[in-house]
């Protein structure tokens, strides 16, 4: 084996300790560490054993990285076990930028500091609030708040607690009363960013109506406040929601249009890696930068910049090389966070299954982008379609058909969306004329997506997909690849 085999051998090694660290005591990581030293030695070749060794350590520093992630939580739990199920009032500045629904808003606030007979606890870990839509809070507010602090529990077999325990949060708080808020004079990155993205959405409502507004700002920079519920729900049963998640794909499309337009313009590739650095770095920072969203402009940047630029090997080796970056600074992302894993499933079907699609699909016209489309979603969706069933239980009938009648108009509404919006600071009269042509698009995508979820049986729910289930669906999509490679 060549030393770069090694190296990503290594890597695998290190994703699956964080996997067995994440629900293995520390007992069974030390006899699981023998058992695998054994056998990799058997497997690798005795005479060797360096390579097993190094096998064994990056296993042991995945099983360590998850240890200690899991030990910080149990830290944060501990600092407020004293206040649980207790009504107390303490006092949190806001993390991140509140979200804002039709009936409520949620924040994240951390700095918290529970005031009982008169002395101050300052306390580790973060507090998730649920509470009405006024007053209306912004990030970097102080707030002090009256409320009974609740422990997450589990629901419905989904570990609710852990979802939050990778975002930091360790108590719940709803409805409280406000006793007092007051906003931070201290001028950050963080609070820019939110402060102009706050500023365009509101001039973005100015210049088109609803529900377009919400499902634009959505698209544009993930700012899905106060969208429909029903046009959500038309979303999800047809399986398109990734549109409006700002995740891997909508940066994605942004990668895309840059790499077919700007070569036949005469723009070198060291250039051309140049300009999608710096979009995707626009992009992100436009959204506010939170941890969810850099994360899936990495994946974009991997996923579509390595296939336009490199060979597949390539694309391969720095989705590994990346999942293993983000999985050292949050181990928890691996098993806890859904939107990470199916990142990292469609990413991988778009790097490895679409090459072969783009060979069986040649029957299919380029018109439109017809037959790119086609490939895209197919193999972003069997990579991703078993996960969700494991997850979530549910299968749209209509999202292959949907995906390739809508995808080819979100790049020119995202484009039309984008000069709108550049052009509602200046002068709202011309924003709501280019906004005319956004309107069409979205309209035709608001109606396709309504028509379809309207088709009796085209989706279920409550679908039983065990573990078993998903660990027989994955060995045949890569036995088949596997024989395809062959």
């Amino acid at each position: 084996m060549s030393p770069h085999q090694i190296l990503k051998l290594s890597l695998l090694f290190f994703i699956l300790g964080i996997g067995l660290g994440n629900w293995l005591t520390v007992r069974s990581i030390f006899f699981g560490t023998v058992f695998f030293l054994a056998l990799c030695c058997l497997i690798l070749n005795v005479r060797k054993p360096r390579w097993s060794l190094m096998l064994v350590l990056f296993l042991c520093f995945g099983m360590l990285r998850a240890v200690i992630a899991s030990h910080e939580t149990e830290e944060d739990m501990k600092s407020f076990s004293p206040f649980f199920e207790k009504t107390v009032v303490f006092e949190g500045v806001i993390i991140q930028e509140p979200e804002r629904g039709v009936e409520k808003q949620r924040m994240v606030l951390d700095h918290i500091e529970v005031m009982q007979e008169g002395e101050k606890y300052s306390l580790q870990g973060k507090v998730f609030v649920t509470t009405r839509l006024y007053p209306k809070y912004v990030y970097a507010d102080r707030v002090t708040l009256r409320c009974r602090l609740e422990s997450p529990q589990p629901f419905d077999g989904f570990s609710y607690e852990k979802y939050l325990a990778m975002r930091g949060i360790v108590a719940l708080c709803s409805y409280p009363d406000t006793i007092a808020y007051s906003s931070s004079e201290e001028i950050t990155l963080h609070g820019v960013l939110f402060s102009v993205k706050s500023f365009l959405v509101s001039r973005l409502f100015r210049s088109i109506s609803e529900p377009h507004a919400s499902f634009l700002s959505g698209l544009l920079i993930g700012a899905r406040q106060g969208m429909d519920p029903e046009v959500l729900d038309d979303f999800r049963k047809s399986g398109v929601t990734h549109i409006i998640a700002l995740s891997g794909y909508n940066i994605s499309i942004i990668i895309s249009t840059v790499v077919s337009v700007l070569p036949r313009i005469g723009i070198s590739r060291k250039r051309l890696i140049c300009v999608i650095g710096v979009l995707v770095g626009m992009f992100i920072l436009l959204s506010g930068a939170p941890s969810s969203i850099v994360r899936a402009g990495i994946m974009a940047g991997v996923a579509t910049a390595a296939m336009n630029l490199g060979r597949t090997s390539h694309a391969k080796n720095a989705l590994l090389y990346s999942v293993a970056i983000m999985l050292m600074i949050n181990p928890m992302i691996l098993l806890y966070d859904i939107g990470f894993q199916l990142s990292v499933t469609a990413t991988y079907g778009l790097i490895v299954i679409s090459p072969i699609l783009k060979k069986t699909l040649k029957f299919l016209p380029e018109f439109f982008a017809l037959r790119d489309n086609a490939t895209a979603t197919i193999a972003a969706m069997m990579m991703s379609t078993p996960l969700i069933l494991f997850t979530f239980g549910s299968f749209s009938f209509t999202a292959l058909l949907v995906n390739v009648l809508i995808l080819p108009a979100i790049p020119f509404a995202m484009f039309f969306g984008f000069l709108s919006l550049a052009t509602s600071v200046f002068s709202l009269h011309i924003a709501r004329l280019i906004s005319l042509f956004t309107w069409l698009l979205l309209e035709y995508v608001l109606k396709v997506t309504h028509f379809t979820a309207a088709f009796h049986g085209s989706f279920l729910e409550n679908i039983k997909f065990g573990i078993l289930a998903l660990a027989l669906s994955y060995g045949v999509v890569f036995f088949l690849l596997n024989r395809y490679e062959k």
